[in-house]
């Protein structure tokens, strides 16, 4: 199935995105700062795809579909650091999907639920449909079944549609019209979420000493997760190496 491209930071003044060779000042007195470094590599042994994002190719042979992903230049790379007891958050919750004829303009959205104590109120996301004609869209977060949450939505053509996001987790979103159509949308309650690209990293400043947990999210790879203590005063770096290596084994 194909997956388009999606990229939507949500920034809060706490954060500070992607950068080069960034230089960062020292944590103030009583906080803490985290970097996260973010590479992603394709499996051992593969060769990688030979330009930008991801392509399709179709086998003659077999009559199937299948994508091949460069991943160094992925550029839609979600890093969320969240801390139990949490904290009020001072990004926005809104957010807008924009699909056209070529599917969903972004691969990998992002959205922050509100909330304190590590509890999400809603987030409102709007979906902007440039197709001419209505589309049908369903959603639902992976994980145990029994467990998902789900939406449905009807989009007018050329219009848009809204929808009120209350569960956290990942959202696949798929349409019925077009089962090429295909999306992700991350929803969480923390404050501390970014955006950035294979080779970059993310600052996360100003944080209250404590426990905290790290996911990062890529199209098409295991989530890379970590637990840490942020210590007053200090920095702690991460190294999130993403690959499918990370995918379990057949027995």
């Amino acid at each position: 199935m194909k997956r388009a491209a999606i990229c939507l930071i949500v920034i809060t003044g706490l954060i500070a995105g992607c950068a080069s060779t960034p230089s960062y000042p020292p944590p103030k007195s009583g906080e803490s700062q985290v970097v996260v470094k973010v590479t992603a590599t394709p499996k051992v042994g593969v060769k990688a795809a030979a330009t930008e994002g991801s392509y399709d190719r179709e086998s003659v042979e077999t009559g199937k579909r299948f994508t091949r992903v460069n991943y160094s230049a992925m550029d839609c790379i979600a890093v969320v650091l969240s801390q139990g007891k949490g904290r009020s958050g001072l990004c926005s919750s809104e957010v807008e999907l924009t699909i056209t004829k070529d599917g969903f303009t972004r691969d990998l959205s992002l959205v922050w639920l509100g909330g304190t104590g590590g509890k999400a109120n809603s987030s409102l996301v709007t979906i902007r449909n440039q197709r001419p004609a209505p589309l049908t869209l369903f959603g639902s977060t992976q994980g145990n079944a029994a467990d998902q949450a789900t939406f449905e939505i009807k989009v007018p053509a050329n219009g848009t549609a809204g929808l009120q996001l209350a569960r956290e987790g990942l959202y696949d979103i798929y349409c019925d019209e077009d089962d090429q159509l295909f999306g992700q949308l991350i929803a969480t309650s923390s404050a501390y979420c970014s955006l950035c690209e294979s080779g970059g990293e993310v600052l996360f400043d100003g944080l209250e000493p404590g426990d905290y947990d790290v996911e990062v999210f890529a199209p098409r790879l295991p989530v890379w997760r970590m637990k840490l203590k942020a210590v007053s005063g200090e920095r702690e770096t991460l190294y999130a190496e993403l690959t499918v290596n990370g995918l379990p084994k057949a027995k």
